[in-house]
């Protein structure tokens, strides 16, 4: 990924992040994921582009948490 972009991405991991609290980020249900994508992209006015990269951001942010309990299990 482009340097340019990480920041975005990590910005919008971040934001999820923030909207989900107080639950950690493996406590977050299907639906509360699903929830967000229709509310915040409106409320903040995205464009296609800037939503599929949110979209894509989120799936990288939950893939890596998911990778990350199973490398601990594992110990």
């Amino acid at each position: 990924m482009p340097l340019a972009q990480r920041r975005w991405y990590i910005e919008q991991a971040e934001t999820f992040a923030a909207a989900v609290r107080p639950k950690r980020l493996v406590e977050v249900s299907a639906a509360e994921i699903t929830a967000f994508f229709p509310r915040y992209p409106r409320e903040q006015q995205l464009d296609d582009w800037q939503f599929r990269q949110m979209v894509n951001a989120l799936q990288l942010l939950l893939q890596e948490g998911k990778a990350r309990r199973r490398r601990k299990a594992r110990v």
